[in-house]
């Protein structure tokens, strides 16, 4: 299988724009929330007079995990960068991974 073609199959199956749509939703939500989740830990990390709800999130990739050498079954993740407000400077990397059913299986916030 061609990749452009197992691409527009992935995309079909998983119903991709809508759970991108909603991942992009749901990391809103922990960025606008960052004072009562794991992000209070990290407020000094960002620029000053600038807070984690201000951040843009910018879809960047989807990495697709075959053949673990684990065992477990495959699993994919869309990958986002969090962006400076003002000069669209790379922050950090939020990612979400999903089981082979589009089930959450974890998420990893990564410094740039």
């Amino acid at each position: 299988m061609k990749l452009v073609s197992f691409e527009k199959t992935f995309e079909e199956e998983y119903f991709f724009d809508e759970l991108k749509q909603k991942t992009i939703n749901n990391i809103q939500s922990i960025l606008d929330n960052s004072d009562s989740n794991f992000l209070k830990d990290s407020i000094d990390e960002l620029p000053q007079g600038i807070l984690f709800s201000d951040l843009k999130i910018e879809y960047r990739a989807t990495y697709i995990m075959l053949k673990k050498a684990n065992g477990a079954k495959p699993s994919f993740r869309l990958v986002f960068d969090l962006l400076e407000p003002n000069d669209d400077e790379e922050l950090f990397t939020y990612e979400i991974e999903y089981n082979s059913d589009s089930e959450y299986l974890d998420d990893f916030f990564l410094d740039y």
